[in-house]
């Protein structure tokens, strides 16, 4: 499954200590989670990715790793195929 994630770095955070801690943390990142795209914020402490996992609890248990550095919003995601697959078992009343 996809999901759509975005971070914020904790206030008094620095660049330099996030950039230490994703030194540590992605060796750890389990095999079946895959970074699919990251985007940065210009000038900002914030970005977006784009990942996808098998098991959402490789989702939790990589981005609780950050915790004391990112907050992180994470919301399940569907491609435009996957979307349309939906709306077609609604009946047309519904759409």
């Amino acid at each position: 499954m996809k999901f759509i994630v975005q971070w914020h770095r904790i206030p008094g955070v620095t660049p330099l200590q996030t950039r230490q801690k994703r030194r540590e943390v992605e060796p750890l990142r389990p095999a079946g989670l895959k970074v699919l795209g990251e985007w940065y914020a210009v000038a900002e402490p914030e970005g977006v990715a784009i990942i996808e996992a098998d098991d959402p609890r490789d989702v939790a248990l990589q981005f609780l790793r950050y915790a004391s550095y990112v907050k992180f919003s994470v919301t399940p995601a569907l491609s435009r195929e996957e979307w349309e697959e939906v709306l077609a078992k609604l009946p047309d009343s519904q759409t």
